[in-house]
């Protein structure tokens, strides 16, 4: 190798590693600005869960914690029961235990990624509070119905007495329905699957220690675009045909029990049919399921929740209508890069849900017992919660 080759071959590393240096060292000054400014490493959810029942989880009571994801910064506060809530009702006092309204539900019913004022649950406890109403939330993300019942035995145990118990059916809780979902809780609170390793501990320490990683992660991930066909063979199996009469036994199933379990004890019982934003555009699902030779439904999950309920004598909401007028109006349906719903979509969805509630029979009349303590009245049979005028799309800011 001559002198040129050895100078060129060292040059080329030197001309790597300036920038790549240069970068580095500006890592502590970008740091140190995002701190001057106020800003502060997430929580990640720490503390947020414990271990719970069947091998099972829940939310721990007095909570608030943060977490910064690619759809945003938000933060989570739970009350006495572990029931998520606003900031101001995280404090060790036992909330009101004679709900009017309890919602179950996974990680669309709990907010995912959505401040608590932003949430399904949060805006009907403001439209509730307008007539001294209370609503309570005992969704978590990833549970299916079977932990949701769980969960409610045990808050009933614990003194809680909601009048209506109102599942938000998303096509993760039909399609799981008659299953127990398990998950490990380590020491810190958090959920994991028990196998972190070094690179999983490393992210998560420069998470919760600095800011400038997570900013320089979600401006990449910014940068990549969302490939919705890629996430079309995912969803293929909620809608798989081939699944329908199973999805109907183990729906009804469970649903036969849980009815039995809140008549007993006075309550009424309520299904809000909860879509995937992506049946809004069900023809990308469907191409790929005919591309692997499988038939779909965009109507099946739907169908099975209406006829599962229309056999119980349960009342049942339909929300797909807000999402295709959203859709219809050009309005994005989810979070960035997020499936679940953005906060004017839950906005809509908490709007819908309340105006299909018979205000007269909520209404307390001269001489009668307030609202708060009597049971909400819910039109029976199976309807769309569509009843918002078509100009009306609500903006949970406000």
């Amino acid at each position: 190798m001559s002198i040129f080759d050895s100078w060129w071959s060292a040059s080329r590393w030197n001309f790597a590693i300036i920038p790549a240096g240069v970068w580095l060292l500006s890592l502590p000054a970008a740091e140190l600005a995002f701190r001057l400014a106020g800003d502060r490493p997430t929580t990640e959810l720490e503390g947020l869960y414990e271990e719970f029942g069947s091998l099972s989880y829940k939310h721990r009571a007095h909570v608030v914690a943060d977490a910064d994801w690619i759809e945003g910064r938000f933060s989570v506060a739970t009350d006495a029961y572990g029931l998520r809530c606003s900031r101001g009702e995280a404090g060790p006092a036992l909330t009101l235990r004679n709900l009017d309204l309890l919602l179950l539900g996974d990680s669309q019913g709990y907010g995912q990624g959505l401040e608590f004022e932003q949430t399904i649950s949060g805006v009907l406890s403001r439209l509730a509070a307008r007539r001294a109403m209370s609503v309570g939330n005992a969704s978590v993300g990833g549970h299916y119905l079977e932990n949701q019942f769980e969960l409610l035995r045990w808050l009933y145990t614990r003194g809680v007495r909601p009048r209506s118990v109102l599942i938000l059916m998303t096509p993760y809780l039909v399609a799981s329905s008659g299953r127990l979902n398990r998950a490990h809780v380590d020491a810190r609170g958090r959920l994991t699957n028990g196998a972190g390793g070094r690179r999983e501990r490393m992210t998560l320490w420069l998470k919760t220690h600095t800011v400038v990683y997570t900013r320089l992660r979600n401006s990449v991930r910014g940068l990549i675009p969302l490939d919705r066909d890629r996430e079309a063979p995912l969803l293929i199996r909620f809608y798989s045909k081939q699944f329908e009469p199973d999805y109907r036994a183990r729906l009804i199933s469970f649903l036969d029990g849980l009815a039995r379990w809140t008549t007993e004890r006075g309550m009424d019982l309520v299904l809000v049919y909860t879509p995937l934003a992506a049946e809004m555009e069900f023809a990308m699902i469907a191409r790929a399921a005919r591309e692997r030779g499988i038939e779909t439904d965009s109507d099946m999950l739907y169908r099975t929740t209406a006829w599962a309920a229309g056999e119980l004598g349960v009342p049942v909401l339909d929300l797909r209508p807000v999402l295709e007028r959203a859709r219809a109006s050009g309005q994005p349906l989810t979070l960035l890069k997020d499936p679940h719903y953005n906060a004017a979509v839950s906005a809509a969805c908490a709007e819908a849900i309340w105006s299909s509630i018979d205000g007269e029979r909520a209404r307390p009349r001269r001489g009668e017992t307030p609202a708060s303590r009597r049971r909400y009245g819910v039109r029976a049979g199976i309807r769309h919660a569509a009843r918002l005028r078509p100009d009306e799309f609500p903006d949970s800011r406000q």
